[in-house]
């Protein structure tokens, strides 16, 4: 089956981006680098070569790559860590160029982007590419499957997690045509969903490079889409209220509010209890999870548990049962459901995991859009507010 064209609007970081997802294939048809054994490169380009070409298998018919060719790009981690540099990725784009296998309009020296045409002679192979182009995505961690040690398993490919790579592969490609910054530093966001044991544990959405960044320092309120200042809603108490539908009970005002117990950190004993197998695991985790605003002891641990239980009364039987990792599934097919209808209305939409970034213009579209996936999806009302 033919993989989905992805499209490029001019922008240079279509390329940096997509070496990272195809860096460490190594399942390539050989036929087309075979077919290129007349440029003459020594086998340490061939990363490089493998690279460019996933790329150029990527660009729709008749248009362009748009390849940085500038030093500054090179100088970037990310390029990096991807074992490139200027001159190692023009030596290659030297030896295509002579051998008649792209053609190339070089950009301005302030842009330091270079378009690049595959010629016929290229695009008969680049056609076998692309038809492992889904695999190559999924083999480089696009869709990953861990188990409880948080080794990777392998994934079989099917209709199912090609549906999963297709649909995450439409949102990455929809990222693209943003401009993102934070702290005043450009990042480009692609995302990774991460399952537990089965294809219906786990599933969120995962992109470190700006989840990681720290609200409570202020760093993740400095992100920008398109130099535009952004806004993140929250679903309120989101597993609690999805567990007491499950119920088919009525939720308390607030879930995590008990007396003679901070609130976060109810919270936070809360989520444990949600993920926790056992109780005995639940109570270890509290006595020791550093988010907490103090040390607690297991006296104290096991009185905020207990109080948690009275309050949540109708979903106990829930707590300490392993539950968390279904929670997860269910939000992230909510996520999915929400960015996939950012993609079609063109917003940009950043997820982190049971909340959301947009520019603070999309704040109301955001906030409809959420409220209405979460009746379609999980059949319940969710309440959203700005965090």
């Amino acid at each position: 089956m033919g993989a989905k064209k992805l499209s490029i609007d001019d922008k240079a970081v279509f390329f940096d981006v997509y070496l990272n997802c195809y860096g460490n294939s190594n399942r390539l048809k050989q036929a087309l680098f075979a077919a290129l054994t007349t440029t003459g490169l020594p086998d340490t380009s061939r990363p490089i070569l493998k690279k460019l070409l996933v790329n150029l298998a990527l660009v729709p018919d008749g248009s362009a790559l748009a390849l940085p060719l500038n030093h500054e790009f090179y100088g970037r981690i990310e390029a990096k860590n991807a074992g490139l540099s200027y001159f190692k990725v023009k030596k290659v784009l030297d030896a295509l160029l002579q051998h008649k296998f792209v053609q190339v309009i070089k950009g301005t020296e302030a842009t330091g982007i270079t378009r690049v045409y595959p010629c016929y002679k290229l695009q008969r192979h680049l056609k076998m590419l692309s038809d492992i182009i889904y695999l190559e995505k999924s083999d480089a961690g696009m869709l990953v499957l861990r188990n409880k040690h948080k080794e990777d398993l392998y994934i079989q490919q099917n209709e199912e997690t090609l549906s999963i790579i297709r649909n995450l592969a439409a949102i990455n490609e929809h990222l693209l045509k943003f401009k993102y910054t934070a702290i005043d530093k450009r990042f480009f966001p692609q995302l990774t969903r991460v399952f537990n044991l089965d294809l219906e544990s786990g599933g969120r959405f995962y992109c470190h490079v700006y989840q990681s960044l720290s609200r409570k320092k202020g760093e993740r309120q400095t992100i920008k889409i398109d130099e535009r200042e952004t806004v993140e809603l929250d679903y309120k108490a989101m597993h609690p209220n999805i567990l007491y539908a499950l119920a088919n009970a009525t939720a308390p005002a607030d879930p995590y509010s008990v007396p003679g117990f901070a609130r976060d950190d109810a919270k936070v004993a809360l989520n444990i209890m949600f993920n926790a197998e056992t109780e005995k695991a639940a109570l270890g985790a509290i006595q020791h999870n550093e988010k907490l605003s103090k040390r607690y002891s297991e006296e104290e641990a096991i009185s905020l548990m207990q109080e948690l239980v009275a309050h949540n009364l109708p979903i106990a039987q829930f707590l300490s049962s392993g539950a968390g990792v279904k929670l997860q599934f269910l939000d992230s097919k909510l996520c999915e459901a929400i960015l996939l209808q950012a993609v079609e209305d063109n917003i940009a939409v950043l997820p982190v995991h049971d909340s959301f970034i947009c520019q603070k213009q999309d704040e109301a579209y955001l906030a409809r859009v959420m409220q209405e996936k979460a009746e379609q999806v999980l059949n319940v009302k969710l309440r959203v507010e700005k965090k």
